[in-house]
């Protein structure tokens, strides 16, 4: 299903307060697709956004967030130059899926932003992800973090990623907007490297 959200001209907004909280507005022409389906990953996400277009997805439990990412990566052309990502939880799945995508230089920089309940709980997980990325020369933190944000920036493509879902597969409905917007796209990776430094 097809409509549309906006039909202004581009306006950017974006405000910091003292608690380093911050909102970001973008009025802009946008082309819209909602995804409903209780498919795997592949056929809820059969292509990405356009520049400035934005498809929303809600999913049934049967893939979890991680799923999106080396398909997002594939549809960019296989490799992209950031990815930051910020999540709750992982799994060691997800770890070792990141690390080889790294690896295989389908993912040229890392930058990560995890949540204390994730180092706190699954130790084990977390010291492979945090041993792994810095032997690559990546960055980690850990916070009081519950966002879920993924960015990828590939060519003129700037790909966000947010949603309800932490990388972890479970079995519950979520929802993800996945937009393709620059301005959004600096926006997030602003306040993130922040928190990382």
């Amino acid at each position: 299903m097809d409509f549309e959200l906006f039909s202004f001209d581009t306006e950017i907004e974006s405000t910091n307060t003292k608690t380093t909280s911050r909102k970001i507005k973008i009025q802009e022409k946008l082309k819209t697709k909602l995804y409903l389906q209780k498919q795997k990953a592949k056929e809820v996400l059969p292509e990405l956004p356009s520049q400035n277009e934005c498809h929303f997805i809600i999913a049934n439990g049967t893939f979890d967030y991680f799923t999106l990412i080396p398909i997002a990566i594939d549809l960019l052309g296989g490799v992209v130059e950031d990815f930051y990502f910020s999540t709750w939880t992982m799994n060691e799945a997800n770890v070792q899926a990141l690390l080889k995508l790294f690896d295989d230089k389908k993912i040229l920089k890392i930058s990560a932003l995890v949540g204390l309940y994730f180092k706190q709980r699954e130790a084990a997980v977390f010291n492979n992800l945090y041993e792994g990325l810095k032997q690559r020369g990546q960055k980690i933190f850990s916070n009081e973090n519950h966002s879920k944000v993924t960015l990828l920036k590939s060519k003129n493509n700037y790909i966000n990623i947010c949603g309800s879902a932490n990388f972890t597969s479970n079995p519950r409905i979520e929802q993800f907007t996945i937009h393709n917007n620059k301005d959004l796209y600096e926006f997030n990776k602003v306040w993130m490297d922040e928190v990382i430094k």
